[in-house]
């Protein structure tokens, strides 16, 4: 029985530990990631503008539900491995950029990727820019210390060029 209350209270202890840790970090953040395609700047934004079709070819997205009306601009719910998560489309700029928001309030966190496309080349360069804000402490403290605040970007790039290779039949 004692050493259950140890145990206890250790784990008390570290996650108020990362509570105080994470309470100090900024809520904020921004992060980028580009890569460069072999591909025309349209082949590209035809594959990222069509979100619905996403799940075809994320491996963290398994479907996409279009929403017709988010605030007023059009919008969708990605259903991934953990949870759904609702989308609003604030900039739809073809074929260059596109800016989506995390729409849903409920969330510990919020943010926007923005994706901008330019030629380069005989192909185009993507760069994704997240401006996020984590709002609970213990996640902040989780997302600065244990998980990759690029990583989402990092796995779509992935994602994006094995799909355009495959559907294309040329290297990334």
């Amino acid at each position: 029985m004692k050493a259950i209350l140890v145990i206890l209270g250790v784990l008390v202890a570290l996650v108020l530990v990362m509570a105080i840790v994470g309470w100090f970090l900024p809520a904020d953040h921004v992060a980028t990631r580009t890569c460069t395609f072999a591909f025309p700047r349209e082949v590209v934004w035809k594959v990222i503008r069509d979100v619905e079709y996403a799940a075809n070819w994320r491996t963290d997205v398994k479907r996409v539900e279009l929403v017709p009306d988010v605030g007023g601009k059009p919008g969708y719910r990605e259903h991934g491995a953990h949870r759904a998560v609702l989308y609003a489309i604030d900039e739809d700029v073809a074929p260059s950029r596109l800016v989506t928001r995390i729409a849903d309030p409920n969330l510990p966190y919020s943010g926007a990727w923005t994706l901008e496309l330019v030629e380069s080349g005989g192909g185009c360069e993507l760069t994704i820019t997240e401006r996020g804000r984590v709002t609970n402490p213990i996640f902040r403290f989780l997302s600065n210390t244990v998980f990759s605040t690029t990583s989402t970007m990092e796995r779509y790039l992935d994602d994006l060029g094995a799909h355009l290779a495959k559907a294309n039949g040329a290297p990334r």
